[in-house]
Formats: structure tokens, sequence, C-alpha cells
């Protein structure tokens, strides 16, 4: 369980997969993948798509105008590649770095930086859009996030490692 806070009656918890939600006037009843968490009260962050997916038990059920709303919201996808590199190509006077591409729709920002906390030389991508959603269906491969990085400086070179997070398909 992480508790990120305990002040008090205030216990905060992260990375908790949430199954079902049960409220009374007597309080709250949460499952999660860790166990059930009672108390009088709780505030619950849910990713939209799991809120869209029905993924989360509610009792008494979500009222109609929630559900929705939930249904009605978009969302799109952000995808976001690591890149660890050996030796730094990029100014290291700037934080962001930003391209955009000849072809219509390529584009990313990239975040610079970490050497100064991770003491590792990582580029942190954006890449969002049609992009962004290409590389999440595996239309578009990873590998061209960092061209663009290339592209922009030409004495670029090849990750020693690579990162992907695909938050669209991500289910926690």
């Amino acid at each position: 369980m992480n508790v990120i806070a305990h002040h008090g009656v205030l216990d905060i918890r992260t990375g908790h997969r949430v199954t079902s939600v049960s409220w009374t006037l007597r309080g709250v009843s949460v499952a999660t993948d860790r166990g059930t968490v009672e108390a009088d009260r709780a505030v619950i962050t849910l990713p939209l798509g799991v809120l869209q997916r029905g993924a989360v038990e509610f009792s008494p059920e979500l009222p109609a105008a929630k559900v929705r709303a939930i249904q009605a919201l978009g969302m799109g996808t952000l995808n976001k590649p690591y890149l660890r590199f050996p030796k730094s190509f990029w100014p290291a006077k700037y934080d962001w770095l930003e391209y955009l591409s000849s072809e219509r729709g390529r584009w990313c920002e990239w975040i610079g930086g970490f050497e100064r906390y991770a003491k590792q030389l990582i580029l942190l991508g954006f890449n969002a859009g049609r992009f962004g959603a290409d590389i999440e269906a595996g239309e578009a491969s990873s590998v061209d996030s960092p061209s663009t990085v290339h592209g922009a400086y030409e004495s670029g070179q090849d990750a020693a490692e690579a990162v992907l997070a695909r938050n669209g398909s991500d289910r926690t």
C-alpha cells in the first residue's frame, strides 16, 4: 500500500486498482486489488477510460446523468517515450526541445534536464494526435519518435534504452 500522507485522519493511497465502490449514509467501502478500504468518506480518482469501460462497479449505481456525461467525454492518446542516451547531443541549456516534421501530424516535444536529477541522459517525448495513436496501435514504431530528435539534431545517436508508456491501453 502506498500511503502518501497520513496526517490526523487524512490517508492518501495511490496505485490501487479499484474494482468497486459502495456507499451509504454511514460510510464508503472501496474494494481494490490490494484489499478493501472502509472510511467515513473517500475521494477516488479514476481514469476516464476506466469509467467509460464500466470497470468499476458502483453501489448504488451512478446517476444516469453522470453516466451520460462520462460517456460523452472524449480523450486522445498521448504516448511518452523515455529515451536514455550514452552521451548528450542536445543543448544542455534547454529543458524543452520542440520538433515539427515536414510530414503533417508528426511533431514531438522533448523534455531534457533529467541528468540534473536522475544523473542519466534521458529525453522524455510527447507524441499526441494521430502519431501518438499510430504508435499505440502498433502502426508506427516508437523508433519513429526518436527519429524526430535525430531530425532536429544531425549529431543524433541511437538511444541506449527506450521505454514507451502506452497510456491509451493502460488498464489502471
